[in-house]
C-alpha cells in the first residue's frame, strides 16, 4: 500500500493537480470577487499560470497593466508555488452554465 501511495505522488499528473488545487481554492481571495467572477484558473505548468477570462476587455486589462499586480499577489499568497509568469486567454464558457467562473472547482 505504501508503494502505491508513493507511486501516486510521483505521478506528474497528480503532482500538477495538487499544485493547482491550492491556487484554485484561493483564487477568489487572491484575485478579488470582480476578477474571480469572470475568470478561472486553468493550468500551472513550469511556473506559468494560465487563466481563462470571459471577455476581451478584461483580457486586455489583465494582459496590460493588471498582470504585474496579480502576479505579485499570487506570489505573496502562495510562496511555495512556483508561479513566475501569468498567461491570460479568452474563455469559451458562459457564466451560469457548466463550470462557473471563480469557483474553486471550476475547470476540474
Amino acid at each position: 500500500m505504501g508503494d502505491l501511495i508513493e507511486a501516486l505522488f510521483r505521478d506528474p499528473a497528480l503532482a500538477g493537480y495538487m499544485r493547482l488545487r491550492e491556487v484554485r481554492d484561493r483564487w477568489i481571495e487572491i484575485a478579488g470577487p470582480r476578477l474571480a467572477a469572470h475568470s478561472r484558473v486553468m493550468t500551472l505548468d513550469r511556473g506559468v499560470l494560465r487563466i481563462e477570462v470571459d471577455s476581451a476587455p478584461l483580457l486586455s486589462e489583465l494582459a496590460g497593466f493588471g498582470r504585474a499586480d496579480l502576479l505579485r499577489r499570487l506570489q505573496e499568497a502562495l510562496p511555495k508555488k512556483p508561479i513566475r509568469e501569468l498567461k491570460f486567454l479568452a474563455g469559451s464558457w458562459r457564466a451560469g452554465g457548466g463550470d462557473a467562473p471563480g469557483r474553486p472547482d471550476a475547470g476540474r
